[in-house]
């Protein structure tokens, strides 16, 4: 009763024991160091959130994860927090998205699982029973769970969008985007960021306007999702490390509560050497500076293997009427990224 209680109220206890990240003994890199304060950050906004739900307020709720590739950020906040939020309201409608149908498939599949009691180390099923009801909705891209209380409703407790299938027919109460770009689409189609920006602009009208919307990822450009709905919507808040003078600075028209990483702390020592040693983010750094700064430091665009930063780029350039009139030639030298 004590344990059920506790994961119930605080998703870092969920995602340690409820969901089992601390049992499995492939969840080494799960530390209070770095992941409590993540899930302090989200579970403190949902309670927030969930409150003014409750007294019928309405404007979305818009969370951003920005945080280095392989910090469990998938298994924390795309699984284990959707989950720790049926807790708190049982009819929550949750779209779980990603860059193709069959990634965030695969995401929806480990939610399941725990939810049926098939993850040994798992303890939901024991804390909370099986939540599998034969009689409702149970595919592989989207089920109702047996705890649905109010069943007029047409979305299902969990459901599936990606880029490649476009946005999602339904109004979920949260939506959660999972990195909608990889190498992989970058490689396969050249317009794949335009398409993912598109996409993701196309989620807003779907979502209610009591809704929650988490954007959990790592950036690659400084034109992909992330870094877009940052130019656009712009920064309330930011929590977790300072974001370079890259970044808009938070307003109190901006709309993003941001958590921000970088895999080096100040000092240039890694952060969470649990996942990534000193020396294998020397190594990745020194054979791919570019994508290091991208993926690891989350800032694409800058570093020592930068030249010109492209706000420096972008700076350069002026119309020709702002010319002064003695200047008769203009001259523009570039070299393109292979990427």
């Amino acid at each position: 009763d004590l344990l059920r209680e506790a994961c119930r109220v605080s998703l870092w206890d969920f995602v340690r024991h409820a969901f089992g990240v601390q049992a499995n003994p492939r969840g080494h890199w799960l530390t209070p160091r770095v992941h409590k304060p993540i899930c302090d950050f989200l579970e403190e906004r949902a309670r927030a959130w969930l409150a003014r739900r409750a007294l019928h307020q309405q404007g979305r709720e818009k969370l951003m994860v920005m945080v280095p590739r392989g910090f469990g950020k998938t298994v924390c906040i795309t699984k284990a927090f959707p989950m720790w939020l049926s807790l708190q309201d049982t009819d929550l409608a949750v779209v779980i998205d990603s860059e193709s149908a069959t990634k965030a498939v695969e995401f929806l599949s480990s939610i399941k699982t725990v939810m049926e009691g098939g993850d040994p180390y798992a303890l939901w099923s024991w804390l909370y029973g099986n939540w599998c009801d034969p009689n409702r909705l149970w595919t592989k891209a989207q089920f109702t769970h047996a705890c649905r209380k109010q069943l007029s409703l047409t979305e299902p407790s969990f459901d599936t969008c990606s880029v490649e299938t476009g946005a999602t027919g339904s109004h979920p109460d949260v939506l959660i985007l999972d990195d909608p770009i990889s190498q992989e689409k970058l490689r396969e189609r050249g317009n794949w960021i335009e398409l993912a920006v598109k996409h993701t602009n196309a989620l807003i009208p779907a979502l209610r306007t009591d809704s929650m919307m988490v954007v959990v990822g790592t950036p690659y450009t400084n034109n992909d999702v992330l870094n877009t709905l940052i130019e656009t919507d712009g920064i309330k808040e930011v929590h977790g490390m300072k974001m370079p003078e890259i970044f808009p600075r938070p307003s109190p028209k901006g709309q993003w509560s941001v958590y921000f990483l970088q895999a080096r702390d100040s000092e240039g020592k890694t952060i969470l050497p649990e996942a990534w040693s000193q020396e294998e983010l020397d190594d990745y750094e020194r054979k791919r500076p570019v994508d290091f700064a991208a993926q690891m430091m989350c800032t694409p665009g800058s570093g020592e293997h930068m030249p010109l930063t492209e706000e420096q780029i972008s700076n350069l350039y002026c119309e020709r009427k702002d010319l002064p009139t003695v200047m008769h030639y203009i001259s523009l030298h570039s070299i393109a990224a292979d990427h």
